[in-house]
């Protein structure tokens, strides 16, 4: 799905992606045309052409799932979705009414893991990262399936990482919490990549659902980095 503001542009591109519910059975629901049209919506009432990618193996898209089949690691499980979000950002880039130069990309959960992973690609024209609450592995209220293994993946993006980027994560988040997402971002940033890390307020049971259900708290912080790296002009 593309969510386009009125007019010919060029305008900044935005790629969105999604996560991965715990059970393997539900991601037949992931489907583009009802997931995040609030959020999409949004920024592209910024000013932002926005594409929201499901990835392959969820909802209707071709191909099968191919993110984390053994005996893939997480890092590994990250790249093979950059694939899908590389193809993404270069069919924006044939948009007549997109700057192919100025693409952002947003991820919520996995998607986080997946954004950050393509970020470290230093693809032509991707110029900023959003990981809202980036991870993979979660298999139970704050358990997560190698935890190691997840914070390697974090530190070997980081090697090659040179984009800005905003990570942004709840207190009570239940699939990714505070101290594991410190160590991912200590991987991250320790050979050089920068993040601007925002630790978000507690929402309901489980912050890890800040992205779609509390916008009126991370918004103000995302915005600021949208103008900050020129997506948005001052409000």
């Amino acid at each position: 799905m593309i969510y386009k503001p009125p007019g010919d542009g060029p305008f900044p591109g935005m790629v969105m992606t999604h996560g991965t519910p715990r059970d393997a059975a539900d991601r037949v629901k992931t489907l583009a045309d009802n997931y995040y049209v609030k959020q999409c919506q949004t920024f592209a009432n910024l000013g932002l052409a926005t594409i929201f990618v499901v990835r392959r193996g969820f909802g209707i898209s071709e191909g099968d799932y191919a993110e984390l089949v053994p005996p893939k690691t997480y890092t590994q499980a990250g790249l093979e979705a950059a694939r899908d979000i590389k193809a993404a950002v270069e069919y924006l880039q044939t948009k007549s009414y997109v700057d192919k130069n100025h693409i952002i990309l947003i991820g919520q959960s996995t998607g986080g893991l997946s954004v950050t992973a393509t970020g470290s690609l230093n693809l032509a024209g991707v110029k900023a990262v959003i990981n809202f609450a980036g991870g993979k592995g979660s298999n139970a209220p704050d358990q997560v399936s190698d935890e190691s293994s997840l914070i390697s993946a974090f530190g070997y993006y980081g090697k090659t990482f040179k984009v800005p980027t905003i990570w942004l994560y709840s207190t009570n988040d239940h699939f990714f919490g505070p101290a594991l997402a410190g160590k991912m971002l200590n991987a991250f940033v320790q050979y050089g990549a920068k993040a601007e890390f925002i630790s978000l307020p507690p929402y309901g049971s489980d912050g890890h659902a800040s992205f779609a259900r509390n916008i009126d708290v991370w918004y103000p912080y995302v915005l600021q980095f949208l103008i900050s790296n020129g997506f948005v002009a001052p409000q």
